[in-house]
């Protein structure tokens, strides 16, 4: 048994694809799936980055999708969710 092993580094984008792919695969109902992709976000989140840095990232994120909501940005939703890993890097920092 000769696995073969990805030599590519996780990116944004293949890391989003991956756990995208998971989501569709399961037959959970949406507002679980939501709330356990939250609930991933929060404990790694906040073990990874600190609870200050992670509130602070979760409030850039909240507040830009109220600006897009509200048409306040240039941007739309297709657009953020289209963007470069780089932009969105820029957008929320």
């Amino acid at each position: 048994m000769n696995e073969e092993v990805d030599p590519r580094p996780y990116t944004i984008s293949n890391f989003y694809t991956k756990l995208a792919e998971l989501v569709d695969e399961t037959d959970l109902d949406e507002k679980d799936i939501v709330v356990t992709v939250l609930r991933l976000a929060t404990e790694y989140g906040t073990q990874m980055l600190g609870v200050n840095e992670y509130n602070y990232l979760v409030s850039r994120i909240l507040t830009l999708t109220l600006a897009i909501q509200t048409g306040k940005v240039g941007i739309t939703f297709d657009d953020l969710l289209k963007a470069e890993e780089s932009i969105l890097k820029d957008i929320l920092h």
